[in-house]
């Protein structure tokens, strides 16, 4: 009799204890990622779903505009209604637009982590990662580069010779530490099982040479605080593989420059290549946000002659 009481107690005990990577599982959830264009050919949309949402880059050529949409997806279809994240912006309705077959392949791995112990609806995590079809030499490097991309933003390192061999393990790796660093308190231990955590990789700019990337991670404890949603871009050349910093290739003054032609009078603190141009993001303050392009028939003047933004310009006309 006493031995099942200390079993009932050590059992207690266990399921008291804190989650760690240990408890955390992570499943692959359903992911897609679709081209398409509206029918004058001005517009296009780059759309990744994972599980049930649709989240993506939507340029205008003609007007240099760009937006990030999201949209719902419970049947796993495209739907017709976009909803910019920008509370501003108008719905964009996408009927009649025609899906691209002839750009570069997208695999994306989605995956959700979750501890069963923690009663509360959902994933603590979600997880989506670009990997770019394709065999050679140039396209391991990128996806390489991507899956790195992606253990950084959680604080790993990828063990010898398994980022391209198991993508699927980065991605889940990534998921739970992600978890458990969001729900667990690192100093006082403590658990919110309403904290959440995403983590993902939208593409902004696709062609046949380049791919451009926005990695942004969704962050919530929980606790009554504001969640925090910071991004940062990445360009990647799939001819050559390499993958140039994007804050080298503009210096302050040419990027003062820029800003000018887009309006602004600051220069900002971050920005990324899209098809209509050059798209500029000023972040004054923590939560407030503003993006503005500059035209790529404006910006080309300015740039100097062995820019790499000439040839990603090159690639998109």
């Amino acid at each position: 009799m006493r031995l099942w009481w200390v079993f009932l107690l050590l059992a207690a005990a266990g399921c008291s204890r804190p989650p760690s990577a240990d408890t955390f599982s992570a499943e692959p959830l359903p992911s897609a990622f679709a081209v398409l264009r509206s029918p004058n050919g001005q517009r296009q949309l780059l759309l990744v779903r994972g599980g049930s949402r649709w989240h993506g880059h939507l340029d205008d050529t003609f007007s240099a505009t760009a937006l990030t949409v999201v949209a719902e997806a419970d049947d796993g279809t495209i739907s017709e209604v976009l909803h910019p994240t920008d509370p501003t912006e108008h719905p964009v309705e996408i009927a009649g637009w025609r899906q691209l077959r002839d750009a570069p392949l997208l695999i994306v791995e989605a995956w959700a982590a979750g501890d069963p112990s923690l009663r509360a609806s959902g994933p603590s995590a979600l997880v989506s990662m670009l990997r770019v079809a394709g065999d050679s030499p140039a396209i391991d490097k990128v996806n390489a580069a991507l899956a790195a991309e992606l253990e950084g933003a959680v604080g790993l390192a990828a063990p010898m010779g398994e980022t391209l061999a198991d993508p699927g393990a980065v991605v889940s790796r990534v998921a739970i530490e992600a978890a458990v660093r969001v729900v667990v308190d690192e100093e006082s231990g403590a658990v919110n099982p309403r904290a959440r955590i995403a983590v993902f990789q939208v593409p902004i700019l696709l062609n046949r040479r380049f791919l451009a990337v926005e990695h942004q991670t969704f962050e919530d404890h929980g606790d009554n605080g504001e969640a925090a949603s910071p991004s940062r871009f990445t360009l990647h050349n799939l001819e050559t593989g390499d993958s140039p910093d994007p804050d080298a290739l503009l210096d302050q003054s040419m990027l003062a420059r820029i800003a000018a032609l887009a309006g602004d009078t600051v220069p900002p603190a971050d920005w990324y290549v899209a098809r209509p141009g050059i798209v500029l993001v000023n972040r004054d303050a923590p939560g407030a946000e503003s993006r503005r392009v500059a035209r790529w028939r404006d910006a080309l003047p300015l740039l100097p002659e062995d820019s790499p933004l000439r040839e990603v310009a090159d690639s998109v006309h």
